[in-house]
């Protein structure tokens, strides 16, 4: 933890902290298991050499916080489309068209 809040105080030091990150797993276990302040890092800095380290050391825990990101709009677009399904079967007119294309709608 030392040589981190040294590095950090440093004007090239989060840059080398970074390549650290890359390539040294015991600097990643110091960062996923200290705050920002007890490293002498600012909030952004840490967030971001975390999610750096998410990115080499477990690539496939990354892809799946990618998609989990990207069902994030799924919830909007199935409100919007529960809506319409609704719409669709209270109107007669719209129910009797589905009942004629596909069976067991009555």
């Amino acid at each position: 933890m030392t040589f981190i809040r040294e590095q950090a105080a440093r004007e090239d030091g989060v840059t080398k902290l970074y390549d650290l990150v890359r390539t040294n797993k015991n600097i990643v276990i110091v960062l996923f298991n200290s705050e920002s302040f007890l490293l002498g890092l600012n909030e952004k800095a840490h967030s971001s050499m975390r999610f750096d380290a998410i990115k080499t050391h477990g690539p496939k825990v990354w892809e799946k916080m990618e998609r989990s990101d990207a069902l994030q709009d799924v919830p909007v677009k199935f409100k919007a489309t529960a809506a319409k399904v609704c719409m669709y079967f209270a109107d007669k007119l719209q129910a009797s068209k589905m009942n004629s294309r596909v069976g067991g709608f009555d």
